[in-house]
């Protein structure tokens, strides 16, 4: 429910626990089996071993990130005007829309 505080522990690869607190801003609860629920939480407060864990994943060097990240498509849904993120790698697959599950319409230039 948002609103709510949840308190965290996050396990680094190197076997330290960081210890996390966050709020929920949003969540999304669907009695249907074949939808996914799902929430978003803000952290509101975050230790060291957290700071360190995200130091290390951003050693990598710039342009082998930009190689890393996909491209993507904003697509909005026919039926239920949702718009949704379809990675272009993927828009042969017949991506389907996140909330209603229609089959997404996708034009390619």
């Amino acid at each position: 429910m948002p609103g709510t505080i949840l308190e965290m522990q996050l396990r680094s690869p190197d076997g330290r626990t960081c210890f996390l607190k966050g709020i929920v801003r949003r969540s999304i609860k669907l009695p249907i089996a074949d939808f996914k629920s799902g929430m978003g939480v803000e952290l509101i407060e975050k230790d060291a071993v957290y700071y360190e864990l995200v130091k290390s994943l951003n050693k990598g060097e710039v342009s082998d990130m930009e190689t890393m990240v996909p491209e993507f498509k904003i697509v909005s849904c026919p039926n239920c005007h949702t718009k949704n993120k379809i990675p272009v790698d993927k828009i042969s697959m017949g991506p389907r829309c996140g909330r209603c599950r229609m089959p997404l319409i996708i034009a390619m230039p």
